[in-house]
């Protein structure tokens, strides 16, 4: 059985011990203060009306978009590719990546070294 402690207004600001049962009596007993109440938000989407055939046309107009998100993710994940591989030409190996295709996580490390290297040998 778990206790709860509580500080009671009553007594001097003394704290006092209740089971779980009166905690949750006590906690159901309070009325509500106005910072309490929960504030009421606007929709951001109008209710779905059920017109019967505007269904059909929703799930389609819905596909569509679907559709035309995907096509613009795979060019957007065709260019990124694209520029990582432009990358991996410029980036000189080291000898533990010789003979392997470099991810692009060790792509980005490379190139922040060589960067790095770069940027001292002008310093």
């Amino acid at each position: 059985m778990c206790t709860f402690y509580y500080l009671d207004a009553d007594s001097s600001s003394e704290n006092r011990a209740m089971s779980c049962n009166d905690a949750l009596e006590r906690a159901l007993s309070l009325k509500p203060t106005a910072s309490s109440k929960p504030e009421l938000r606007r929709r951001r989407r109008p209710l779905r009306h059920d017109d019967g055939d505007n269904d059909v046309i929703n799930i389609k107009a819905t596909a569509e978009r679907r559709l035309v998100a995907n096509a613009r993710e795979r060019r957007r994940m065709m260019m990124l590719n694209e520029a990582f591989d432009r990358l991996r030409s410029v980036v000189p190996l080291d000898e533990a990546y010789e003979g392997r295709r470099l991810s692009k996580y060790d792509t980005l490390q490379l190139a922040q070294c060589y960067i790095r290297a770069l940027r001292d040998l002008l310093v």
